[in-house]
């Protein structure tokens, strides 16, 4: 899997640094319930999180990484996110969404 973030010439010094992130997820997970008033019934979940990654520091120059395929690695893995955030707990700058 290729990733490639980018952005104009110069970012502004805002915006950087910033994280990307890799999000693996699942589309749908069924979990039974074993206690409370919903015991003995089965939740379903939707667009579960399995793993988030750090792929490393943007500095508002052209990126690209390389990563093996998530699915390859985790056979419950459905899809993944790329996220861009300022520093690694400030507000997203970008997101992408990739599922079969």
């Amino acid at each position: 899997v290729i990733i490639k973030a980018a952005g104009p010439r110069r970012a502004a010094p805002a915006e950087t640094p910033a994280t990307l992130w890799l999000v693996t997820l699942s589309k749908h997970v069924e979990v039974p319930i074993q206690r409370g008033e919903n015991r003995g019934r089965t939740g379903i979940y939707t667009n579960v999180v399995r793993e988030i990654r750090s792929l490393g520091t943007w500095d508002g120059s052209p990126m690209t990484v390389r990563v093996a395929d998530p699915k390859q690695e985790h056979p419950d893995v459905q899809g993944c996110a790329v996220l861009l955030q300022r520093h690694t707990t400030g507000p997203r700058l970008g997101a992408a969404l990739a599922q079969d």
